[in-house]
Parts: C-alpha cells; structure tokens; sequence
C-alpha cells in the first residue's frame, strides 16, 4: 500500500466501507451494535444501580451503633451479597464486552486486509468466513494482547500514582495551579499514547502471524515511532468525536437511541482507520517491522480455497 496523508486514509477508509457495505453493516448491526447497546443499557444502568444500593446500605450502616443488633448484621448480609452479585455482574459485562470486541476487531481488520490486497471480488472475505475460520484461530493471541496491555496500563498508573505522591506538593508549592495542570496533561498524555498502541497492537496481532502480546505492544511503538503526529492525529481525530457522542448519552439520555446508531459507526470506522495506518505505518519503516501476513485458508461460500498473502 502506497504511504498516503492524514485526508488519504480518511478517503480509502470510506472508500473501503462503501465498496463492501454488505460485510459492514452485518459487523455493525450484528456486533458493534450488540456490544454498545449492552455497555450503555445494560451494564451502566444496572451497575450503576447495584453500586448505589451498597452506598445507601453502608451509609445506614454507619448511623447503627451496635454492632450486635439483628438489624446490623441483615445489613451486613445485605451488603455482602449485593457486592458478590455487583462482582459477579461486572465479571459477565467484561466477559461478553470482550467478547464482542474480538468479534468485531477481527472481522473489520480481516475485511480491511483482504480488502486492501484483494486480486478479485471472488476472494474477498465475508462475514461467515470470519467468525467460523478466522475468529477461533486469532482470538487466543488478541487475548494475550489485551491482558498484556491491561498490566501495561496498571504499571502505568502505579507509577504515575508514585511520581505524583513525590513531585505533587512540590509542584503546587513552585508552579500553584498551572504545575498541578501540567502534571494531569502530562499523565492524560501519556494514557492516551498507551489506549492508541494497545488498539494498533491489537490491528498488529490480527495481521503478523508470529505477534502477540508484549510483542505486538512493541511491534505497535515502532509503527508510530517515526509517524507519532500522523498517528495521534489518525487516533484523536476519530476517538474525540466519539467520546463527545457518549457525553452527550450520559447528559441526554433522549439522544440515546441516535448515539447509539452513530457512535457504532463511528467505531466500525475507527478500526478500519487504525488498519490502514499499520499499513501506512509499517511502509514508511522501511523494513522495520517483519511484512509478510498470511490470511490463511479462505473458503467462501462455493468452496473455493483462496490463500490471501498480504505484504504487511
């Protein structure tokens, strides 16, 4: 793929979607729709539910000063059990988000890659192929990623949690309230620099055959290395707008249903965003990064055996 601008890989990207609609709108409709509706119905509300219920039990708690009342120890029970169902319910939620999330990565990169390389219409994946072929070969190595990118981000936070225990009052003291600004920037900086490779990593672990985990992590760095402000342009530009469309849930629950519709379009377009960047990405390297992917054993609906090599 020939290294194109930031308004080149918009272009291609609507350019892709609209040539294979039919894939797209089954990933949408059939994942990404499913996923969202559940973290935005179902998981925020009865979470949300759930954990006020707790503060309301633990605040009439602490008004009962006898701790050998039988109303102390039902609320007591009480607590308990709505804690081991408020974890329980989380465990579930994380489960079936994660879940859909693989489908969904899975099927628009597949469809992005093959779209890209694609030598006729014949070959070109489809949604089927992808969940009954493709998903049960990759997810265990998109899972390694994303459990590695989960410690990436605890010791990210440790460390921030550290570094502002140290220099917080100091900060204060010499730089007053624009040191203590600088720091949350510097911290907010770094986070979204970690959300943006573990999403190119996981683009990564899909495409390289050999990469997972810390690798694709690593592998992900060097992509956007020498491409840092393309890359951050790339990512901000498509997560900023969904990010104001779930603020705009939060605060009008009204727009609800219309959020819903555009912010999953929104993140169908997101994925195939960060596809095309790795390619971009990984032609400007030179090199730097390992290209050969394979796509492997295709079989569409008339049982034709298409192996799809894709020079990633």
């Amino acid at each position: 793929m020939k290294v194109v601008g930031f308004f080149g890989v918009y272009q291609e990207s609507f350019k892709i979607i609209q040539s294979h609609t039919k894939i797209f709108t089954q990933i949408t409709f059939i994942l990404i729709l499913p996923l969202l509706s559940f973290i935005f119905f179902i998981f925020k509300q009865q979470s949300n539910l759930l954990f006020n219920e707790i503060l309301h039990d633990s605040h009439q708690l602490t008004n009962i000063n006898n701790h050998d009342t039988p109303q102390y120890q039902h609320l007591i029970r009480k607590i308990s059990s709505k804690w081991d169902t408020f974890l329980f319910f989380n465990f579930i939620s994380f489960t079936l988000i994660l879940i859909f999330s693989i489908l969904s990565t899975t099927a628009v990169v597949y469809t992005v890659a093959t779209s890209i390389y694609d030598a006729g219409k014949e070959t070109m994946i489809s949604f089927t192929e992808v969940i009954t072929g493709i998903v049960p070969k990759t997810w265990k190595r998109l899972m390694v990623t994303f459990l590695c990118a989960i410690l990436d981000f605890l010791a990210y936070n440790f460390l921030a949690m550290l570094v502002t225990w140290e220099l917080a009052k100091p900060v204060r003291n010499y730089f007053g309230v624009a040191g203590s600004i600088i720091m949350v920037f510097l911290y907010l900086s770094g986070f979204v620099y970690l959300i943006m490779v573990w999403k190119i990593a996981s683009v990564v672990t899909l495409l390289d055959g050999k990469a997972c985990g810390f690798e694709a992590m690593k592998k992900s760095k060097e992509l956007v290395k020498g491409n840092m402000g393309f890359s951050i342009s790339i990512f901000l530009s498509v997560n900023v707008p969904f990010f104001v469309i779930l603020f705009l849930f939060l605060e009008k629950a009204a727009f609800g249903i219309l959020c819903l519709l555009v912010s999953s379009h929104v993140l169908v377009f997101e994925v195939v965003l960060l596809t095309l960047l790795c390619f971009v990405c990984n032609k400007s390297c030179e090199n730097n990064v390992e290209k050969v992917v394979l796509v492997d054993q295709i079989i569409d609906e008339h049982h034709v055996h298409n192996n799809v090599m894709i020079p990633f």
